[in-house]
Order: C-alpha cells, then structure tokens, then sequence
C-alpha cells in the first residue's frame, strides 16, 4: 500500500516561509514503483510548494499538497534522501504523493509538471551543495 504513515505534518519556522520537519514521517511508494519506503527525517527543511505569489489565489504554497512537497523538498536537497539521486524520480514522487494525498489530478500534474519543467536549478543548487 502506498502512501504517508501519518496524515499530519510536524513542523517549526521562525520566518513563516521556510519549515524545519520535528517529527520524521515515512512515504511508502506504490507497489508498481517498487513500493519503496523514503524516509524523512526530522530536520529536513521545506518551503512548501514554490508557486510564484501571483498564482497563490489558486495554488498556496501551503495546500493539501503540502506534505507532498515536503518529500519532493527533501528529495531535492538530497541530504536526506540520498537514495533519490535522479531528479525525474524526485520529481516523480510528488506526483505519486499527491495522489495518496487525495488531491485532485489536475492540481496533481500541475505541480508534477511544473516542477519538471522548472526545478532544474533548484536541483543542480542543491546537489551541487550536497557534500
């Protein structure tokens, strides 16, 4: 069975933009990917989705999506998800997140497209810090 082994998302800020995770949470991959189990440590550190703000009145950076982006935000800074080490599954996984998430196809590929469109840099920025 896919999915997260907790619904919620524990998390601490002290700008209201950028989130330290306080409570590890698990993701569980479909069983056709391989059902692999990521593991996100306490101390992964998000932002949410990053949805440019003059499209926030339709997706906010802190939607149902949220918990899904997290895991693609640790995905991406590779430090703690080494296993992930090529950005298509990365990127794939928020897709997949989402869907366990039950948000709505539509939102779903909007978000898997958008980062596998644009999250290049983002990716290359952060593995490129990753000892």
């Amino acid at each position: 069975m896919s999915g997260f082994d907790r619904p919620d998302l524990l998390l601490s800020t002290r700008d209201g933009h950028n989130f330290v995770v306080e409570r590890e949470f698990v993701f569980t991959r479909p069983e056709g990917v391989g059902g692999q189990a990521i593991r996100v440590p306490t101390g992964s550190t998000t932002d949410g989705a990053s949805i440019p703000a003059f499209l926030w009145s339709k997706l906010p950076p802190f939607g149902a999506y949220f918990l899904a982006a997290a895991l693609h935000d640790a995905a991406y800074r590779g430090t703690t998800i080494p296993v992930i080490n090529e950005r298509g599954i990365a990127d794939l996984l928020i897709l997949e997140a989402c869907r366990a998430l039950g948000v709505d196809e539509e939102t779903s590929r909007v978000l898997y497209n958008a980062v596998a469109l644009f999250g290049g840099a983002a990716w290359n920025e952060h593995r490129s810090e990753t000892p």
